[in-house]
């Protein structure tokens, strides 16, 4: 067998997907020029580029010009080449970061972004190692340094703007390393470990995780064991007092939970660790509110269950997805509640499938009901039969044409995924012995699509349609296709929004489905949910085509999703429709997709429940 760790030699590229440790906030990249190590820390609505203790280390020559840095990188360790002379970075816990030097003297420049006025030495070593803390004045440490090799110089001292600099000139042996510390999580520099046994250590706990992917050898084995790295290497513990890793959409720039993200982590992560994976809806329901809403986001400062709960640059950005056509001018700040499609259920069902476990459901289904009920009793304006969203981040495709002419907008999917959702929690209600309630779920999901189809449904349309204001939305998006998921269309409507999403013109390119139909004048394969394909998409029509009775064309949809994340392009947080390639302003290491594609490759369902 191939050794799995040898398989993704290549992978971390170090521009776009940064060296890191599951847990841990700090990533590593290589700066643009090719001359310094940037560390950064993974932050909640942050660039990488902005946060993080390392900010450049640089090798210099003799007369103090960085010197290049070639580097190739694996999960568990990353291999540079500084002028003919080799050093090696692993991480020895999730908030330290081994470097082993370069046999012989070595002057290393590492510019932080600490505060300089803070700086206090750390412990010493017999050879005459260097080390020190950076601490804010006030705050907790930011920054430590720590060496095994003999210290020529040690210098620090303050850039222009007051931010620590450290210059150390060393004379290594085979084995010595320096240290980096992300202080938040410590009030100490570890002492230098062996840098043989760190990073023995490294590669048996990436080889631990690898073993869990049960892909066969063979042309799937690769993509597999990059997805199953994605989900570890995006794992970060969102709050302190949490027991339970939280795997985030990506560590750059979504360091954060969010709800719906968490519920199709959880469905790909049954197939490696259904323990993790019902840990993740624990923490996707742990902030529900009194009312039964579901925050949208949970991040260390705390949740975003408002609009008014943005921050500064969130709420400048959100105003761009709101009233984009509309003739009556820019429009004023949404004020509404923030959550995410109800897709619990289906998500906790799926994990309970892989491996059944009735208390996990009985845990879960309480916060699910109210949930449910929460829907229709604060997202039901009135007058009206059906729940709408009161703002797009609530639908989870914040930048589609839907939202152009301004809010509220009647979408076709919230009703699909609660006519789901309420078939689900029947089934849960089965395995706990509640069979009245069982009775009324269904009962409810019945109501709830014919609802659906006497509101949105228009036959020469070929899907479902959406309402601002009573007038329909004229944008012809996925979210159209959407019902096929609730499995209860009538058999004529079902096959005729089958023919639509099949319709290479408008939802079938090489790589369907589109966010936006190709005839659409706002069709655009670059831009975010306004053309480009996302996994999820495709994911919740694979299962629905199943629940519909078109097994057919959900394994031609299920093989053209596949071959487009294995066409080399990695998992983006999306895809270009038209050639699978991921589009510049898409992040390249996004769970969602990893997690998906794991379980589309996967799961042996050959009809969905």
């Amino acid at each position: 067998m191939t050794d799995r760790l040898v398989a993704l030699e290549g992978l971390i590229d170090l521009r776009a997907i940064p060296f890191t440790e599951p847990g841990g906030r700090l990533m590593v990249r290589l700066d643009p020029a090719g001359s310094a190590l940037q560390i950064s820390s993974a932050e909640y609505e942050r660039s990488p580029n902005d946060c993080g203790p390392v900010r450049a280390l640089r090798f210099l020559d003799g007369t103090g010009r960085p010197l290049g840095i070639e580097a190739s990188a694996r999960p568990d360790r990353l291999d540079l080449l500084i002028k003919g002379r080799s050093a090696t970075a692993a991480f020895v816990d999730t908030s330290t970061l081994m470097l082993r030097l370069p046999v012989g003297p070595c002057r290393i420049l590492v510019d932080t972004t600490a505060d300089a006025r803070g700086v206090v030495d750390g412990p010493g070593d017999p050879r005459g190692s260097a080390a020190g803390l950076a601490r804010c004045p006030g705050g907790p440490v930011a920054f430590g340094y720590r060496t095994s090799a003999l210290t020529r110089r040690h210098d620090r001292g303050a850039d222009p703007e007051g931010r620590l600099w450290v210059r150390l000139d060393l004379d290594a042996r085979s084995d010595d390393v320096l240290v980096l510390a992300d202080g938040r999580a410590r009030v100490e520099v570890p002492a230098p470990p062996s840098a043989a046994i760190a990073l023995e250590e490294a590669a048996a706990r990436w080889r631990r995780w690898l073993e869990r992917v049960p892909a066969p050898e063979g042309a799937a084995t690769e993509p597999a064991l990059r997805a199953a790295w994605v989900l570890a290497a995006n794992m970060v513990r969102v709050r302190p007092e949490l027991a339970a890793n939280a795997i985030v959409p990506s560590k750059m720039g979504y360091a954060a939970l969010w709800q719906w993200d968490s519920c199709f982590h959880a469905v790909g992560l049954r197939h490696l660790d259904p323990g993790l994976a019902r840990d993740q809806l624990r923490l996707a329901v742990r902030w529900q509110l009194p009312n039964g809403m579901l925050p949208d986001v949970v991040h260390d400062a705390g949740v975003l269950a408002s609009s008014t709960d943005m921050e500064e640059g969130d709420r400048a950005r959100s105003l761009l997805h709101i009233g984009r056509r509309s003739a009556s001018g820019p429009p004023g700040f949404l004020v509404a509640p923030l959550t995410k499609p109800p897709v619990t259920a289906l998500a906790a069902w799926k994990v309970h499938q892989a491996d059944p476990d009735r208390s996990f459901l009985s845990e879960l289904y309480p916060a699910i009901v109210r949930s449910q009920r929460w829907w229709f009793e604060r997202s039901r304006p009135r007058g009206r039969t059906l729940p709408i969203y009161l703002h797009p981040y609530s639908s989870g495709i914040d930048d589609s044409p839907l939202w152009d002419q301004g809010m509220p907008v009647a979408t076709p999917d919230l009703p699909a995924y609660l006519a789901l959702q309420a078939d689900h929690l029947a089934l849960m209600a089965d395995v706990l012995g509640r069979t009245a309630e069982a009775a009324d779920w269904r009962s409810q999901a019945e109501v709830i699509v014919r609802q659906l189809v006497a509101r949105h449904w228009r036959v020469r349309a070929g899907s479902f349609v959406s309402f601002h204001r009573g007038r329909r939305v004229p944008a012809d998006t996925a979210l159209g296709l959407i019902p096929l998921i609730t499995g209860r269309l009538p058999p004529s409507i079902a096959s005729r929004v089958v023919a639509s999403l099949t319709d290479p013109g408008r939802f079938w390119p090489r790589f369907p489905v589109p966010s936006v139909a190709l005839t659409d004048p706002e069709f655009d394969p670059a831009t975010m949910w306004r053309g480009p394909t996302w996994l999820f998409i495709d994911f919740l029509l694979v299962d629905g085509l199943r629940r519909a009775g078109f097994p057919d064309v959900a394994e031609r949809l299920r093989a053209r999703a596949l071959e487009m994340v294995e066409s080399g392009h990695g998992t983006p947080e999306y895809y270009d429709p038209l050639d699978g390639t991921r589009p510049p302003r898409a992040t390249a290491m996004f769970s969602g997709t990893a997690a998906l594609y794991l379980d589309l490759l996967l799961a042996d369902e050959s009809a969905s429940s």
